[in-house]
């Protein structure tokens, strides 16, 4: 899985942000046109690479089960940046609903899968097949809903100049996909400091901390930014002012929001004894309420942050990805030194996350007045 997500942040080099905030109809069609280009080039890359890997038995990985299914990681990064490319073009007409659907159909497939396969031969390929297909069918799903347009953006991709996009926005997509790139490692950084330091036990303390609530925080980010995404990108270009309207009133519903996961959090300790039948999992909650801190901050300003992007704050997202990355290895390094308990370092990423979130909140708030203030300003000139 981890494997997968990673191919997906360098398949999709999150220019589906670029095709969202690009301003102008032609100039978001040339975007698209270069993010299908890319990814596609990408992913032959990653397959030939991974397939020359598989043909001398993964001399450079000592390990034998990940030839059963590795060369589908191309594959499904590749659904990944179609997927997300299409919906950004969905998101851009405010069409947050059939993005939504693609989204269900994607969990219904990649759950029911996972569960029928499991239950025939409970292997790892049946998880990564389950997800493949989850992510197809979301893919096709969406392309359906936009197919003859994008096919004609492809045939006009020669009138579009592209080149000229790239002279322009070239910097800011640049600085977009990298941050991605760094993004998704630091999310899998954790579990390799955990497993590498601690042992097995306190590994399935945190790994079960992440797949509970963790998830369920992304899958409401997601569906906030869609949302945002939808009114914000309209607004950039109609009416400016009506941002900070939209960016407090999305911020305020998230707060509350936080609370329920505040309680979840301070309540963890005492409910996975009792969700998970035993004890000894008492302490993936006390890990849980130690890192609750860093979630909410992490639900309440995650979902904004690609509004930085449309703000031209692409590069300032890149530094502050890798600061964070930076300081999860300083944090589990310390932790290692110092031969520290798992609560504790845990208690240290959780307070360099919330700090991080906190700082890239301020800066996404003094970025969104200094636009409208500018924009106000222009504007009471021209008159």
């Amino acid at each position: 899985m981890a494997l997968a997500t990673i191919a997906g942040a360098l398949i999709g080099f999150r220019l589906d942000w670029a095709v969202s905030s690009t301003p102008g109809v032609n100039r978001a069609k040339a975007v698209f046109c270069l993010g299908i280009a890319y990814a596609t080039g990408m992913a032959l890359f990653l397959f030939a690479l991974i397939l020359i890997g598989y043909l001398n038995s993964w001399q450079m990985l000592e390990t034998g089960y990940l030839e059963k299914y590795v060369l589908l990681v191309p594959v499904a990064g590749f659904c990944l940046a179609i997927n997300a490319l299409i919906s950004a073009l969905l998101i851009r007409e405010a069409r947050v609903r059939a993005v939504s659907r693609g989204r269900l159909i994607q969990t219904s497939v990649n759950t029911g899968l996972a569960v029928g396969l499991g239950a025939l031969n409970g292997t790892a390929t049946s998880l990564v097949l389950a997800n493949l297909f989850g992510v197809a069918a979301s893919a096709a799903f969406v392309w359906k809903q936009f197919e003859k347009r994008s096919i004609r953006f492809l045939a006009k991709s020669s009138q579009i100049r592209v080149r000229a996009i790239w002279a322009t926005d070239g910097s800011s997509i640049l600085m977009s996909g990298m941050s991605g790139v760094v993004n998704t490692f630091a999310l899998f950084l954790p579990y390799l400091a955990v497993a590498g330091i601690y042992t097995s036990v306190e590994l399935g303390w945190y790994s079960l901390m992440q797949r509970t609530v963790v998830p369920l925080v992304g899958v409401l980010g997601v569906a906030v930014t869609q949302s945002f995404w939808g009114e914000a990108t309209i607004q950039l270009r109609r009416n400016p002012e009506s941002l900070s309207l939209i960016f407090g009133r999305t911020i305020k519903g998230l707060m509350a929001f936080s609370l329920v996961v505040l309680a979840v959090g301070l309540l963890a300790p005492f409910i996975f004894p009792f969700v998970f039948g035993s004890s000894e999992w008492k302490g993936a909650g006390v890990l849980l309420a130690i890192y609750t801190p860093a979630l909410i901050a992490q639900l309440v300003t995650s979902p904004m942050s690609p509004l930085l992007t449309m703000l031209g704050g692409a590069r300032w997202i890149l530094v502050w990805d890798m600061l964070r990355a930076i300081m999860i290895a300083v944090v589990f390094a310390v932790a290692y030194v110092k031969k520290a308990e798992i609560e504790y370092a845990v208690a240290g990423l959780s307070l360099g996350m919330s700090l991080a979130y906190v700082c890239l909140f301020a800066k996404l708030k003094f970025s969104l007045s200094k636009y409208v203030e500018t924009h106000l300003k222009t504007r009471n000139d021209a008159i």
